[in-house]
């Protein structure tokens, strides 16, 4: 099944503002409660609830966050592929993730470095497959295909 397209390498995005769907994901794939990122950011877990749904930006706290989820912010931004961050979090290698998915590991990969963009019922599949919402892997995707 090939249902991703090519990408070419340059990329808008909005630089600094963390996708809530992400930090959610990843923190959830971390086994971390809300609360307890929370207290190690130093925000309420209703502060950061607001974050992870997009209703505040979180730009301020995008670095700690990534410390403490030990990603790059670019992941958390959109700048950088999240899936295989997720995956990796996760503890699914790509060969087994690529074989439950019915693509090759060769493809995932590209996917995943964002030189091919998948559709959005690959999308949903992928995060299916990795138990995150599907949004949590949208924006670097759709940050992409504007490019």
């Amino acid at each position: 099944m090939n249902t991703a397209r090519s990408v070419s390498a340059t990329r808008r995005y909005d630089p600094g503002r963390p996708n809530g769907a992400t930090i959610r994901a990843l923190r959830q794939v971390k086994r971390l409660r809300l609360e307890e990122l929370a207290y190690r950011i130093g925000v309420t877990a209703s502060y950061l609830s607001r974050i992870e749904h997009g209703t505040r930006a979180g730009t301020s706290k995008a670095p700690l966050i990534a410390h403490v989820l030990d990603v790059p912010v670019a992941v958390l931004t959109g700048q950088l592929p999240v899936i295989g961050t997720i995956r990796d979090a996760a503890g699914i290698d790509r060969d087994s993730l690529a074989r439950t998915i019915d693509i090759t590991p060769g493809q995932l990969a590209r996917i995943e470095r964002g030189a091919e963009l998948p559709d959005d019922s690959l999308i949903r599949v992928i995060a299916n497959r990795l138990g995150v919402d599907p949004a949590a892997l949208r924006p670097y995707i759709a940050l992409a295909a504007a490019s």
